[in-house]
């Protein structure tokens, strides 16, 4: 490919190097850093004409870092990037195959798979692999329990909380200094029906119960997280103290198979949750 043409095809993909050029140029820099991601810059031949010559290049890499006096000619000997590619999509498929085996083995001998306890609970100081209640945040879920006994539902709770200024779950691990996925929404109070919800479903664990393998994910390249058929998962029952009783379990898991909706005054209808339309088999609401 012509020089020119190589130059109009960088310019076009990275639209900053032409402002990088001048600068470059026009002052009294000495040296040019760059840095050259694995990741994202697999081109090794546009990464390399991506140097302004005349200048001394440090060029960091994935497995290490060169220092080379500029020519276009002798550049490319220091651009490893696709046997490095290569070996670097070698090395993390082959650990997460290893990450994999583990959590397998782990999962299916009753271990506890989640990085933090579920809210309410907390790890055992002398026993990091056992889940001991949390005694404020228990508190907070057997109120719950309670609240779904009386026949309230997500919505209806969630209110009841933000009334009496309980702390939401992310609010409640960054008090106590414990890093957690859930990100804090500025109100510490702001429960909504979602984190209710999330609750009500996690009924097995507040039983006592472990539960493994809810979720999974496709690939270690994917960060998406695939829900898993009940069929798959392993339980264990009894394996830490229970925060709610058989009877709240019972109620907290009828009311998550029978969902039901509020009218807009707030009241729940008699039928609400319990009649489904005989031609789609959905729930009807009020």
């Amino acid at each position: 490919m012509p020089q020119q043409e190589i130059r109009q095809l960088i310019l076009e993909r990275w639209p900053a190097f032409s402002k990088f050029n001048f600068h470059a140029n026009t002052t009294d820099a000495k040296a040019v850093w760059i840095f050259d991601s694995l990741q994202k810059s697999r081109d090794a031949l546009l990464s390399g004409k991506r140097i302004v010559k005349g200048h001394t290049a440090h060029i960091r890499q994935g497995l290490g870092s060169h220092r080379a006096n500029v020519n276009a000619s002798h550049l490319f000997k220091f651009l490893c990037t696709p046997f490095r590619n290569i070996i670097n999509e070698w090395y993390a498929k082959d650990t997460s195959k290893k990450i994999r085996a583990v959590m397998k083995v782990k999962g299916n001998a009753g271990e506890h798979l989640t990085t933090n306890a579920p809210y309410g609970y907390m790890k055992d100081p002398d026993d990091r692999k056992h889940w001991i209640p949390d005694r404020e945040a228990a508190d907070v879920v057997y109120e719950i329990g309670l609240y779904v006994m009386d026949g309230f539902g997500p919505s209806q709770i969630a209110r009841k909380l933000r009334e009496r200024k309980i702390l939401t779950p992310s609010a409640y691990y960054e008090s106590k200094g414990i890093t957690c996925n859930a990100k804090n929404q500025g109100d510490p109070y702001n429960w909504d029906n979602t984190t209710i919800a999330g609750i009500m479903d996690r009924w097995r664990e507040y039983l006592g119960h472990t539960v493994n393998f809810k979720t999974t994910k496709k690939s270690y390249k994917s960060k998406k997280i695939i829900q898993n058929p009940e069929s798959e998962w392993v339980i264990f029952e009894n394996t830490h103290e229970p925060i709610w009783t058989e009877a709240i379990a019972e109620a907290v898991k009828q009311a998550r198979q029978s969902r039901r909706r509020p009218t807009k005054m707030g009241e729940m209808g008699m039928f609400s949750g319990m009649m489904y339309c005989a031609d789609c088999g959905s729930i009807l609401y009020q």
